[in-house]
């Protein structure tokens, strides 16, 4: 075999070998956003936490609360997706909630989204899937649960799920819910809590 041949060969090894690294990297925690039991309980869970955090000011159109947990590899996708919504939405009357799964992570969620006015602990969420939203409209009802977007990585853009509902929630009339639980995309489950 001629040192070209050889050289080009390892080449191509080294260019597969690092192919199927960055597959396996990147699409390690591509599944569906929710299981069948999560369809029948979580939809009054994830209500039942969100209007504890606080009424909504007077005037506020809504509310979405982020789950957001920076220990999910997959929150490196849909961040910058989250911080255009709410430069986009907080001048149309929603207010933007952090839910983070422990203590620890208050400050920092705040200093990552600074535009949220708030971010509040919540563990008691088996089968969340995160990055996620919950969009309450302004009677504080839940119209939309789900992922930001579809796929391997967030897509921003007026077509995504959580634009779609704030276009409505923002405009007078009325919001049809939506719980967007069978959606395929990069998604970790939510800690479960630490004693």
């Amino acid at each position: 075999m001629q040192p070209k041949t050889v050289g080009i060969s390892l080449v191509m090894c080294w260019a597969i070998l690092v192919a199927i690294a960055f597959w396996l990297f990147a699409y390690k925690d591509l599944r569906l956003f929710a299981d069948d039991e999560v369809f029948t309980r979580f939809p009054e869970e994830v209500a039942s936490t969100a209007i504890s955090i606080s009424p909504l000011p007077e005037n506020a159109t809504g509310r979405l609360v982020n789950f957001w947990n920076p220990d999910c590899r997959c929150s490196r996708f849909s961040q910058a997706h989250i911080e255009e919504i709410m430069q986009a939405y907080t001048g149309q009357g929603i207010e933007f909630v952090l839910a983070v799964p422990r203590q620890s992570l208050v400050d920092q969620a705040l200093a990552t989204f600074p535009e949220a006015s708030s971010a509040v602990v919540v563990d008691q969420l088996e089968g969340l899937s995160t990055p996620s939203a919950a969009v309450f409209d302004a009677r504080s009802t839940l119209v939309y649960f789900g992922p930001y977007s579809d796929g391997a990585f967030c897509a921003s853009g007026d077509s995504t799920p959580v634009e779609l509902i704030l276009n409505d929630v923002v405009t007078p009339g009325e919001v049809v819910p939506w719980l967007n639980l069978s959606a395929f995309g990069c998604y970790c489950d939510w800690p479960a809590t630490r004693s």
